[in-house]
């Protein structure tokens, strides 16, 4: 279960959540979560009308068609052009197969970390700033 959710989080990009208050996390996760049952239901129909299995098909490249197709639609659509995209994305979406692999796979059960954009502190937080005050105030140039 717990290898499933991290999978959903990082396809979908909400492993990181931008919202500082409670109610908005919440907020962030049903939508993610929501996002994740329409690319299911999407996948869903175009197997069935393809004869396939939706395990058969990819997740990523099917939420990436869904996404392309969500954006590009427009509001002031027709009912009648709303469905023919639909009709033309599940039928996309039943190419989005996964590729063959070999029955017998060893992966590595390791997690690649996000490189860290910053280096870790080290000592108190007032010594690094007056360190990079320090350094800053001896690199600086001085102003014609």
């Amino acid at each position: 279960m717990e290898l499933d959710l991290r999978y959903v989080k990082s396809t979908l990009d909400v492993d990181l959540l931008n919202a500082k208050s409670v109610p908005m996390v919440q907020k962030e996760l049903w939508a993610g979560l929501a996002t994740y049952n329409l690319v299911r239901i999407c996948m869903a129909m175009a197997a069935r009308e393809a004869g396939l299995t939706p395990p058969s098909l990819s997740f990523a490249k099917c939420w990436r068609r869904v996404h392309r197709m969500l954006c590009a639609l427009r509001p002031t659509g027709t009912p009648d052009e709303v469905a023919e995209r639909l009709r033309q994305l599940l039928s996309r979406l039943a190419k989005c197969r996964l590729q063959r692999r070999e029955l017998l796979r060893v992966e590595p059960r390791a997690v690649r970390r996000r490189p860290a954009v910053y280096p870790a502190l080290k000592g108190s937080r007032d010594k690094a700033r007056q360190l990079a005050l320090r350094k800053l105030m001896t690199t600086k140039e001085p102003e014609c």
